[in-house]
């Protein structure tokens, strides 16, 4: 191999490597697509210092009433809109 052949080479190495990490750190920049486990430590540290605040940890439960849960755990969509069209005459229209 001769000493030009070894730099193209290197150079494609290179240019290879820059594209994967140009990639990675758009992949990164799409908080959108991250998994929701990042969140919920964030949320989960939240709650627990509103409670504390607060007085009371079943503040988060009674904020939407009409949900399930407070709306915070295993809530359905489609049960939440079929119950709203079924209350509200003016949404079926």
């Amino acid at each position: 191999m001769a000493l030009s052949e070894l730099r193209v080479f290197g150079l494609l190495l290179v240019w290879r490597q820059q594209i994967r990490v140009r990639r990675s750190v758009a992949r990164l920049s799409k908080w959108e697509f991250w998994p929701a486990w990042i969140f919920y430590p964030a949320v989960a540290l939240y709650c627990v210092w509103q409670g504390i605040k607060q007085h009371s940890f079943s503040l988060p439960a009674v904020a939407n009433l009409n949900q399930k849960n407070g709306g915070i755990v295993g809530e359905s969509k489609i049960g939440i809109l079929s119950e709203l069209m079924a209350t509200s005459p003016e949404l079926t229209a």
